[in-house]
């Protein structure tokens, strides 16, 4: 989805398994799912309509995946990356969104997922 390149050389990628599966678009819902997301002020708003309006099943399923952050390293400096971990992982909740930007900078990393 997204990848930055730290001052390491290290890159951290976005890794979705989510997105038209778990993460909701708008786009073929009916008018009374887009009146209650648009009419969401909160988190906790959002949460409400979302489990009024999907059925309990379809609701774990939303949460079975998770979008995570890779990060991938070349350790002997070939220009090839041989080693790759898991960074960060767990972006599966109801709310969250799609791990859909990164920013990797000063030993700091930036995931553009919401709510997080």
């Amino acid at each position: 989805m997204a990848f930055s390149v730290d001052e390491k050389g290290r890159v951290f990628v976005c890794e979705t398994f989510r997105q038209g599966r778990a993460v909701n678009d708008n786009r073929g819902h009916d008018d009374a799912w887009v009146n209650a997301d648009l009419a969401a002020q909160s988190l906790e708003d959002r949460d409400v309509f979302y489990r009024r309006l999907l059925d309990p099943k379809t609701v774990a399923e939303w949460e079975l995946d998770d979008d995570r952050v890779r990060m991938l390293v070349d350790t002997d400096g070939d220009g090839v990356a041989d080693e790759a971990s898991v960074y960060a992982d767990g972006f599966n909740g109801l709310m969250a969104g799609t791990a859909a930007g990164i920013l990797a900078r000063r030993g700091e990393v930036w995931l553009a997922c919401i709510p997080s």
